[in-house]
């Protein structure tokens, strides 16, 4: 007998192992456009190709404006600056790995001969490639064979810009620094004292972006500078486009100037720390710390979150109508996705802000049980959502009965609605958190209905739309 005990073990075992094995074989990770936190330091652009350098995770590409990216084959290196030139795309790395360089608009990369510095800044003047690094500028004629350190080399160089034969470096400490002879030689200008951390230039106006103090400008190639209106930020980044200049700001997103820095006006993408901006035709584009590549067609009226927006989510509700598929996200700025095509892409639909912890859906009508702001509702499958009265609770979990809403909330219990949210009842069970809610039953006017709720104090149970 103990022996077919044994016998019926091993094959018990061996069939939920290979139906364990099974199980694993038909799942498969649905990707939130594209892999939370993608934190962008650099943006370049040539062409139809838009480079995003990243902290963490190399080098995107995308070939459609933002709509959709592709990690390239540099993808574990903390990208601090980007250059193309003609089809040579340069990326400087953080922790010593120095400047990488790709032939073929990212699809490979190969690391130059300055492979033992942090790159922080890169800047092209015909064939001349010029590095800012932590002990100085470093020259390459021969796209980064070799490189030479120029006569600036004993400073933290974080930016670099260049006008015509002149090449500007902005330090960490020591101001601006010029060069019109290739770095050969270098001149510190006026601007001294004060870290420069963005460098643009138009026409003959040279933008410089400081720690705390905002934008100076110069007009005579850094002889002389004057602080602009805004002269109270931090400038992460700055960008040109026609007569307006842009500049990122750390944790104020980004403001435009229309006329060389005299007044500015903070853009609608105004609570993000932005450290990179690239500008192709009318089209700007933000990299921003945490969230990812922002897109304005209309000189920053408004923005758009391009796909390049989070890395890892926390989908904490799921939910299918029809042919859509919504997904609650966990996070501040994570709200409802939705994906029309089984998961293949995915789109933020205009609940973006909430952490959004629960959902369900009946009929044409989805529900979004949130952090503190209650139950939202959207019958146009998420192109709008709002509010509804049940507006000041944490909800845990929602089920749907007929016309019966029922929300679990954090140590408030369970709410019922029966008019679409319109108005909110607390029911008999009214002092614990519930974690999850099940019905049994189709019918709420069937006797035997009986709504199950599981709480921080086990499960509880009612047969009477949770009179009781």
């Amino acid at each position: 007998m103990k022996k077919i005990i044994i016998i019926f073990v091993t094959i018990l075992v061996l069939h939920f192992t290979l139906n364990i094995e099974y199980c694993k074989a038909q799942w498969e990770q649905c990707i939130l456009t594209p892999p939370i936190d993608i934190f962008v330091h650099s943006l370049s652009i040539s062409g139809n190709y838009i480079f995003a350098g990243t902290l963490y995770n190399g080098v995107y590409r995308s070939t459609n404006n933002g709509q959709s990216w592709t990690q390239t084959d540099l993808n574990n290196k903390s990208v601090l600056s980007l250059a193309i030139s003609g089809n040579n795309v340069f990326a400087g790395c953080h922790n010593n790995f120095g400047v990488y360089l790709s032939e073929d608009n990212g699809q490979s990369w190969t690391q130059t001969a300055l492979n033992n510095k942090i790159v922080l800044a890169l800047a092209i003047i015909g064939n001349y490639i010029f590095a800012g690094t932590e002990s100085g500028v470093y020259l390459s004629t021969n796209n980064g064979q070799n490189w030479t350190q120029t006569a600036l080399n004993d400073k933290y160089v974080i930016s670099l810009a260049v006008n015509e034969n002149y090449i500007f470096a902005g330090t960490e400490i020591f101001g601006v620094y010029r060069s019109n002879n290739n770095g050969q030689n270098w001149i510190q200008t006026s601007l001294f004292n004060i870290e420069v951390l963005s460098l643009a230039i138009n026409d003959n106006n040279i933008f410089a972006g400081t720690t705390d103090n905002g934008i100076y400008l110069s007009t005579n190639n850094g002889q002389t500078w004057t602080q602009t209106a805004l002269n109270n930020q931090t400038v992460e980044a700055l960008a040109v486009l026609g007569n307006n200049i842009f500049a990122g700001t750390r944790d104020s997103g980004v403001y435009i100037s229309t006329n060389n820095g005299t007044t500015w006006i903070q853009t609608a993408l105004n609570n993000k720390t932005v450290y990179s901006l690239a500008v192709s035709g009318n089209n700007i584009f933000a990299g921003t710390w945490g969230s990812g590549v922002y897109l304005s067609t209309d000189n920053g009226t408004t923005w758009t979150q391009t796909a390049l927006g989070y890395y890892y989510y926390f989908v904490d509700a799921l939910v299918v109508s029809g042919n859509n598929v919504f997904a609650g996200i966990a996070v501040n700025d994570g709200g409802v996705y939705l994906s029309t095509n089984n998961g293949t892409t995915w789109f933020q639909t205009s609940l973006n802000d909430p952490i959004v912890n629960a959902l369900a859906t009946s009929e044409n009508n989805i529900f979004a049980g949130t952090f503190l702001s209650g139950v939202f509702l959207s019958t146009n499958n998420g192109t709008t959502w709002i509010q509804t009265a049940l507006n000041n609770e944490t909800v845990e979990a929602l089920a749907v009965s007929g016309n019966n809403i029922f929300a679990g909330t954090t140590d408030n219990g369970i709410y019922l609605s029966t008019n679409n949210g319109i108005t909110w009842t607390q029911t008999a069970l009214n002092i614990h958190t519930i974690l999850s809610i099940a019905i049994s039953g189709n019918n709420p006017e069937d006797s035997g209905q009986v709504i199950f709720a599981g709480t921080d104090n086990g499960v509880y149970r009612s047969t009477i739309n949770g009179q009781n």
